[in-house]
């Protein structure tokens, strides 16, 4: 292939990286030189030196050249094109990622809404969505639903699923003094002495709400609902924790669980951290995280210094759906949150918490 057609195609692709005619001249250049100064680029590419410095800062941005300020006159280098190429494909993959979670929570999707009128339909379907459950569930129940549901709990804790329980109604003495009853079911247990609307949420995905007194048995003729659409469930998930969940009393804690965990969502893995954070275990997190202000997707690792959160007494986060963790790294802090983070430096496409 003849040089001018190599460098014909390599124009091409680099235009397709949103790179101006003139960027990509200039960064021709710098790649032929290795590195130079801004006066011998501007020679070079028949260009004013005042301008080369304009092309080098967009190339710098763009991650193609580095600039070494420590020099006078300050010297510009192409960075090795493996390394150029290797940071895009991160950037797509980490766009990518996004893309496909976005996809896969299709908000065109048809939602679906289901009116169970029996309490054994209701209580089958908890079990089913129980069963469902990959990271996390946050459940609002009377003493006997739960009771009957602690086998569905006890096998979803065994799969590494983060449980926040509400207990409503019942005896507030017999359920602190008998705190055994949570062991392997739940993570956090709080109790709530009034009748309340029973709710189950699943992994941000699916949930149920319905009448107290149709789950406790005591009125067969109460409706509850049940619904598949992620944005209904998180609003019914900051809600009831902004609301109920507030207004109750902790009366249970899980001890942490062995560490390494992974999650691809900040909740739990927030939830997993103050419990080791709460009885001075220092533990480490891993994420592969995009900046919240870019696309760059990057593995950053630090030491768990904070942890932002709103289950577990105290409380810290600023407002319900606010959770996510505060590395130290080197001599930096840096926060971390989830999908959607725009307090935080990061958003975490998956976590890993490690000793």
């Amino acid at each position: 292939m003849s040089q001018a057609k190599q460098r014909s195609q390599i124009i091409e692709q680099l235009e397709r990286l949103d790179l101006s005619d003139k960027e990509i001249e200039t960064y021709l250049e710098i790649l032929d030189l290795g590195k130079g100064t801004a006066s011998e680029i501007a020679e070079n590419a028949d260009i004013s030196r005042r301008y080369v410095y304009s092309l080098v800062e967009e190339l710098e941005d763009h991650g193609f050249v580095k600039v070494h300020d420590y020099t006078e006159p300050r010297i510009i280098e192409s960075r090795p094109p493996q390394e150029v190429i290797d940071e895009i494909v991160g950037d797509l993959e980490a766009v990518g990622d996004l893309l496909s979670r976005r996809y896969d929570e299709n908000p065109d999707e048809m939602i679906t809404f289901d009116v169970i009128k029996s309490r054994q339909t209701a209580l089958k379907q908890l079990r089913e969505m129980i069963g469902d459950a990959e990271e996390e569930l946050f459940l609002v129940a009377p003493k006997s639903t739960f009771d009957e549901l602690r086998p569905s709990l006890s096998g979803a804790i065994d799969r590494d699923v983060s449980i926040y329980l509400l207990k409503t109604a019942g005896n507030r003495q017999d359920l602190r003094e008998n705190t055994e009853q949570y062991e392997g079911a739940a993570t956090v247990v709080r109790h709530w002495g009034e009748p309340t609307p029973f709710v189950l949420a699943r992994d941000n995905r699916a949930g149920m709400i319905g009448d107290h007194d149709l789950i406790a048995g005591s009125r067969p003729e109460a409706d509850s609902i049940s619904v598949v659409e992620r944005r209904l469930t998180t609003a019914l998930f900051g809600s009831y924790v902004s609301g109920f969940w507030q207004m109750g009393e902790e009366i249970y804690l899980a001890p942490p669980r062995d560490l390494p965990l992974t999650y691809h969502h900040i909740r739990p893995a927030a939830i997993q951290a103050i419990l080791h954070v709460a009885r001075d275990q220092p533990i480490k997190a891993t994420a592969t995280a995009v900046p919240v202000n870019g696309t760059r997707k990057r593995e950053i690792t630090g030491d768990v210094i904070d942890v932002i959160q709103g289950l577990v007494a105290p409380t810290t986060n600023s407002f319900p759906l606010e959770y996510g963790l505060k590395l130290q790294i080197g001599a930096d802090e840096i926060k971390v949150g989830g999908e959607g983070a725009f307090l935080e430096d990061y958003r975490a496409l998956d976590i890993t918490l490690h000793k």
